[in-house]
């Protein structure tokens, strides 16, 4: 899978985040405030990640979304790693998320 930052257009890839938040007000705020990286298997976008830095020290997963078609086969973890790698570079970085217990496929993928 092909992991790309996305910096200009990024409303252009609301559609999967949607499936996960169905908040179009959220999902654009977001996208505005946010860094977006996709996931690519040719040029399908398999998955995709909104990270946003909430201070110097934490940076927060607002969003992630995978294909139905491609869920369980480990591309959203690839994405978050990727995430990890580039937005939490600093010794210390935290990692913020929330998630609705009744989500038990994010719950295994954030354990």
């Amino acid at each position: 899978m092909q992991i790309k930052k996305i910096d200009t257009k990024k409303e252009e890839y609301m559609d999967l985040l949607l499936n996960a938040d169905p908040e179009v007000d959220a999902i654009y705020k977001y996208l505005q405030e946010g860094e977006l990286y996709i996931g690519l298997i040719g040029n399908k976008v398999v998955c995709e990640v909104i990270i946003t830095r909430v201070d110097e020290d934490t940076c927060e997963l607002k969003n992630i979304a995978t294909d139905k078609n491609y869920r369980g086969k480990g591309y959203g973890q690839l994405l978050v790693d990727k995430f990890i790698e580039d937005a939490c570079k600093n010794e210390g970085d935290i990692m913020s998320l929330e998630v609705r217990m009744s989500n038990q496929a994010a719950i295994r993928l954030y354990e």
